[in-house]
């Protein structure tokens, strides 16, 4: 009998230990989440199941301000805000906790999970754990506060690999984020020089930033494109910024440039 015991016990010890177990143990940590806005690059307003509403400061890392006084800086800001923006605004999500539960903003810390983790490895990471993603594609910077510091290291590796790879703000991203196109004052698309439905207004900015203030492209001069790495389809999303300029000016009858 005591054998018996002893051996149930050692097999209860060893299925706790085990990987998948400690992966079910980090899921019972997870917060279903709905993501309802994207307030810039790292931060983001998400619903739970209950209906509680969260502003979420993602851990580990910095997007450039949106705010921020030099126009270079805002050009990545825009392009990193527009990635994320992408990649979460609608979507469920699972939020995990380390350490510290907010910032001294009173915002909630979360690793932002796309799809729910089950053994933590770092090819589930990369591929599975939005904050990870942002390094990877380089529309981030590490920004590690202890005590929260579960997968700084793995975060450094990632924003090397980005910077090695020239990949997003690193590389040929800066190009696009720096190319200037033309709004009007009344309009919802953006132009290139010379447009003609530039003969009464013509504001300057940036691609990334008329991205982000849901300008679309021009039909007539059709001016350049910029799609932020990382997402999957460019068909579609080009369908959804048209829809986007569409829905925020009336109907085509109506719309304004």
């Amino acid at each position: 009998m005591k054998r018996r015991l002893l051996l149930v016990v050692t097999i209860m010890i060893g299925l706790l230990m085990s990987p998948h177990a400690q992966a079910t143990q980090e899921q019972h940590r997870l917060t279903p989440a709905t993501v309802v806005r994207v307030i810039d690059g790292d931060t983001i307003e998400a619903v739970g199941p209950d209906g509680a509403r969260y502003r979420v400061r993602l851990i580990g890392l910095d997007c450039p301000e949106l705010g921020h006084e030099k126009p270079c800086v805002r050009h990545y800001a825009f392009a990193a805000a527009e990635f994320t923006r992408v990649r979460l605004e609608g979507r469920e999500v699972w939020l995990e906790e380390d350490v510290d539960k907010f910032d001294i903003y009173k915002r909630q810390l979360a690793y932002v999970w796309i799809t729910p983790p089950t053994s933590l490895a770092e090819d589930e990471i990369r591929e599975c754990m939005f904050n990870a993603i942002l390094l990877l594609e380089g529309y981030a910077l590490t920004y590690t506060v202890p005590p929260n510091v579960k997968y700084a290291d793995a975060f450094a590796q990632f924003q090397h690999e980005a910077m090695e790879a020239g990949r997003g703000l690193w590389g040929p991203l800066a190009e696009a984020t720096h190319t200037t196109v033309y709004v009007t004052r009344t309009g919802k698309k953006y132009h290139a020089d010379g447009c003609r439905y530039l003969a009464q207004s013509r504001i300057p900015m940036s691609l990334a930033e008329a991205l982000w203030r849901w300008y679309g492209p021009c039909t007539v001069c059709k001016p350049v494109f910029w799609m932020p790495t990382g997402v999957p389809c460019e068909q579609h999303y080009k369908q959804v910024m048209l829809c986007r300029a569409e829905l925020g000016s009336g109907s085509r009858a109506s719309e304004r440039k």
